[in-house]
């Protein structure tokens, strides 16, 4: 007979669900991912590998948003003094791709780069995804959202 551990953390396709669906777990992970792919913007923004903007902030939206985004939809319930945790990371990023200083207002930054918040970012792949599944009567999901 085996007997099965307990465990806090279950790790499901990438997301970590922890008991309390507060999802500090997945966004502690999240955070230390997303600094150790900062070093190839940090590296690529230095000033001997003239690296253009527009290249950087590509290479940010691959790296850093890209990651971020996987699965927003399902760890964007978590609180939002959870959330902002993350926002550091895109705002550096941001800068290093602009060349801004720490000083720059990060709203200013991401308006002139054309980067929304991670917060617009969430919800647009929220509704995204609720518009995809309304199309979809036989999804598992659908039945929240239809009315009989």
């Amino acid at each position: 007979m085996t007997s099965l551990e307990f465990s806090d953390n279950l790790r499901i396709l990438g997301l970590i669900f922890d008991h309390k669906l507060s999802w500090k777990t997945h966004i502690k992970k999240l955070k230390t991912s997303c600094m150790g792919r900062m070093n190839i913007i940090k590296t690529l923004s230095n000033l001997s590998w003239d690296a253009d903007q527009d290249s950087l902030i590509l290479i940010h939206k691959s790296l850093i948003l890209s990651f971020m985004n996987y699965g927003s939809v399902i760890y964007g319930t978590a609180k939002a003094k959870t959330l902002s945790s993350l926002d550091p990371i895109h705002n550096q990023g941001i800068r290093l791709a602009t060349g801004s200083f720490r000083t720059s207002p990060v709203v200013s930054i991401l308006c002139n780069t054309g980067v929304p918040p991670l917060q617009i970012t969430r919800n647009i792949n929220t509704i995204k995804y609720m518009i995809k599944i309304s199309n979809q009567p036989k999804h598992i999901s659908s039945s929240n959202y239809h009315q009989n």
